[in-house]
């Protein structure tokens, strides 16, 4: 008998949109939950064995009471349809600082989950699907130190019919790459670090979609359930339904709905007098309410169209066209050069990328290690004034 499974991951419940206008924050957290409830329908449906969480369940460390009560609901109603359920933290569940729990260990303190919430050591659980016996393990994401590979010291043994490891980290190799490229430096393990006893590694982490096969073993990343950043948005968002049966391994991927993102380029130059105007002529014809546009600018304006162009009328008039609108100026003014008009990353994101390009760029062992020390440290004192705030 084939062992049905439904494995997601990178949920990012409870996340903030920062549209500047609250309600719309809210129905994007809405778009999220939506698409959740969407792969618990789906799990309940197909009357699967087997659910699995690898990690990002919540966006932040504290979720709001509201969004932990959603999570719960959902997860009791696979419970209460017979699933076995188990879960992972990811870097975005795992506190920074201190011995915090993590949020989703509520989901084993009431008994609907399996919650492996220890970030240094394999847990296991071993469970009974009909006439087989699998044997589930995992670790959540080793936020003291980012850069250990996951698998280091793994000490598990294969006792039962099936194995099945979630991690949250990053793939080396195997022409696997994220769509978000500053995340390459968390938790990272190479194929040789895979152990030939599992069956089927469940990951999370990287935002976009892959499945790899190395020798017995099949590796799949599902990718997030939502679109949540821009580098994402050509991605299809999936979930998967994975049958074991013996040693085949068979991955159905299901396609979720996710809100329409698209790129407007502009192409500019020193014969338009109103730019304002000449941009909102571009993008009305592809007017949609529900749409998130992003407006791409490039070429030469004069210094008299720049004089006159009005930002905030533009913004006024895409917002009325669209759900949200982004703009990425990349036009120059004419004698001048580039001018900066967009906003600046937050603090956090601002250092991370900065020492991201440090490590990246040293050569030196020792030297990168230190720098990663610094980089982690770093991003603990940061993470806990945002959390502050």
């Amino acid at each position: 008998m084939a062992i049905r499974i439904v494995h997601c991951t990178d949920i990012h419940l409870d996340k903030f949109f920062n549209y500047g206008d609250p309600a719309k924050g809210e129905r994007r957290r809405r778009d999220v939950e939506a698409n959740f409830v969407q792969i618990v329908d789906y799990a309940i449906k197909q009357k699967a064995d087997i659910f699995l969480l690898s990690g990002d369940i919540f966006d932040k460390v504290k979720p709001s009471n509201s969004i932990r009560s959603f999570l719960a609901n959902q997860v009791k109603r696979l419970s209460d349809a017979g699933i076995q359920n188990f879960a992972i933290g990811g870097n975005h569940d795992a506190p920074k600082m201190g011995n915090e729990t993590l949020a989703i260990d509520i989901l084993q303190a009431t008994g609907i989950a399996h919650v492996f919430s220890d970030s240094e050591t394999f847990q296991e659980k071993i469970i009974t699907v009909g006439q087989e016996k699998v044997q589930v393990i995992g670790k959540s994401y080793f936020i003291k130190n980012q850069s250990q590979n996951p698998f280091k010291n793994f000490n598990i043994s294969k006792k039962a019919d099936y194995l099945i490891c979630l991690l949250h980290g990053t793939l080396i190799g195997m022409n696997v790459s994220p769509s978000n490229p500053h995340i390459t430096q968390y938790n990272p393990f190479g194929t040789e670090d895979i152990n030939s006893k599992i069956d089927y590694l469940a990951l999370g982490h990287f935002h976009n979609y892959f499945e790899r096969t190395k020798g017995n073993t099949t590796i799949c990343n599902p990718g997030s359930i939502e679109i949540l950043t821009w580098s994402e948005a050509p991605d299809e968002k999936k979930f998967v339904f994975v049958e074991l049966d013996g040693d085949n391994c068979k991955i159905k991927p299901v396609t979720l709905q996710a809100r329409d993102y698209e790129t407007k380029e502009i192409k500019l130059d020193t014969k338009i007098t109103d730019i304002t105007h000449h941009i909102i002529d571009k993008i009305k014809p592809i007017e949609n309410k529900e749409k998130i546009l992003r407006i791409k600018t490039d070429g030469i304006i004069s210094m008299d169209a720049q004089k006159k162009f009005r930002i905030s009328d533009l913004k006024r008039e895409a917002d009325r066209l669209f759900f949200n609108v982004d703009f990425d100026w990349g036009h120059e003014i004419e004698g001048i050069g580039p001018v900066f008009l967009g906003k600046m990353d937050n603090p956090t994101k601002t250092f991370e990328k900065y020492f991201d390009k440090l490590i990246g760029n040293e050569i030196d062992g020792d030297k990168k290690k230190f720098l990663q020390k610094a980089k982690q440290t770093g991003l603990q004192y940061l993470g806990e004034t945002n959390d502050i705030q």
